[in-house]
């Protein structure tokens, strides 16, 4: 049941970015994945804690897929997602 609701929220917020950015959103589904899934990280995180905040997100986005992929029966996942940091200066 944890998992539905996880996997419901992911949607839900795949739902939610689409509309709200409109044409600017390029989630696009190609042979059942998702492509196109931006993540960025905010630049007043600091840089020391970063490794640990991308390697959570890979975690999160490698967990959800699977939960999709297994609560859509087959026929969902995420294919790819970009992580984008800030430019250290």
């Amino acid at each position: 049941m944890a998992r539905l609701v996880s996997v419901l929220g992911v949607l839900a917020l795949l739902f939610f970015v689409e509309r709200s950015l409109g044409e600017r959103a390029k989630i696009t589904l190609v042979n059942n994945g998702y492509e196109g899934m931006l993540v960025a990280i905010a630049e007043s995180v600091p840089i020391s804690e970063s490794d640990e905040i991308i390697l959570r997100i890979k975690l999160f986005f490698t967990f959800a897929s699977k939960d999709l992929f297994q609560a859509t029966y087959h026929r969902v996942y995420f294919r790819n997602v970009t992580i984008l940091v800030p430019k250290v200066s």
